[in-house]
């Protein structure tokens, strides 16, 4: 889905090694965790980040980063846990709870997928990546018009131009 997907990181960044100790760069760890997951390098990300969630476990990025590692390794029931961690420790992220739609989407569960996409646009509306999580989050809940809807709407929000993430 649009925002869970990787994007174009550069192979020497995120092939990095991971500082020895985490506690000591834990910005450094949270950005290699970022641009591995980003780079489709999930068992490597979610490495880091576990180690990461055992000196900062209330740490709202820590914590939602590891959920979105998770949930696109496909590990949906875990991936929830910790991105429900992350909404209560940062309530006004809606990155996390784009995640936590996508992740639910995983699972089945469409109307809690609903319910975080629809509190991700309330805190950042007409954002065209959570537009599209959600519209694919539509066709699985078998609500055809409803992605079409969407659809359109992100693609207003892009400026009616082509983009890859809507397509």
């Amino acid at each position: 889905m649009g925002a869970m997907q990787g994007g174009d990181v550069p192979e020497r960044l995120a092939a990095r090694a991971p500082v020895q100790g985490v506690a000591n760069d834990l910005d450094g760890n949270l950005r290699q965790a970022q641009l591995l997951r980003l780079a489709g390098k999930h068992d490597e990300a979610i490495q880091i980040l576990s180690q990461l969630t055992l000196v900062a476990a209330d740490n709202p990025r820590v914590v939602g980063e590891y959920g979105k590692a998770l949930a696109q390794k496909g590990r949906a029931q875990d991936a929830t846990q910790f991105l429900r961690r992350a909404v209560e420790l940062a309530p006004d992220d809606w990155s996390v709870y784009s995640a936590l739609g996508v992740a639910y989407d995983q699972t089945g569960d469409h109307v809690s997928a609903r319910a975080a996409y629809e509190r991700a646009l309330l805190l950042r509306p007409g954002d065209a990546a959570v537009l599209n999580n959600y519209a694919l989050s539509r066709m699985l809940a078998k609500d055809p018009d409803g992605a079409r809807q969407l659809i359109a709407m992100a693609q207003r929000q892009a400026g009616g131009a082509p983009d890859e993430r809507i397509a």
